[in-house]
């Protein structure tokens, strides 16, 4: 790739970005303070989903930039959940996803990009962790110290079958890509 494929190709990515942040400014003057409130969290995400498009556009060799778009993204997307249901107590243990969680995706995606096996397992080694972290300091701050009061009991009857499907998903895509030994 010469100097000139790379600049065409930066250009092109700044340019989807400029454009997806002048809509975001728009929807969110066109609906008010209400609107903002709900998008923000958006200029988080789409950054983070940026340095996918980047790796997408520069072959394997640019696989690194998975972590800090995993990283970025999964931060971006827990900081719209927190705020759609207005849960901020939660961080006290919604960081466990970001990292190690996060940093095990993006690392399992590195991984997965470059053709690179040692990646993909320490990846899913660190996203498993963050789950587990995320489970045990969740029971914690949320059924023994109840940080997030009545708004928490009620997200929690949606965030714990979600965790089970989540935690059982992966092992289940675990199983299915564990190299099978003679």
């Amino acid at each position: 790739m010469d100097s000139r494929d790379i600049g065409r190709r930066l250009e092109l990515l700044a340019g989807v970005g400029l454009v997806v942040f002048g809509g975001l400014f728009a929807i969110a003057e066109l609906g008010g303070d209400r609107s903002w409130s709900l998008i923000w969290p958006l200029f988080v995400v789409v950054p983070g989903l940026l340095f996918f498009a980047a790796m997408a556009s520069f072959g394997r060799e640019s696989g690194f930039l998975a972590i800090p778009g995993a990283i970025v993204t999964v931060a971006g997307l827990l900081l719209l959940a927190s705020n759609t249901f207005s849960s901020w107590a939660a961080w006290s243990y919604l960081w466990t996803l970001v990292t190690p969680g996060a940093v095990g995706l993006g690392l399992w995606i590195y991984g997965a990009w470059a053709r690179r096996p040692t990646l993909r397992r320490v990846g899913a080694q660190l996203g498993f962790l963050g789950l587990v972290l995320f489970a045990v300091f969740g029971a914690l701050f949320e059924l023994l110290l109840g940080v997030s009061g009545p708004a928490g009991r009620e997200v929690g009857r949606f965030v714990w079958p979600a965790l089970l499907i989540l935690l059982g998903a992966w092992l289940l895509v675990a199983q299915a890509i564990r190299p099978r030994r003679a």
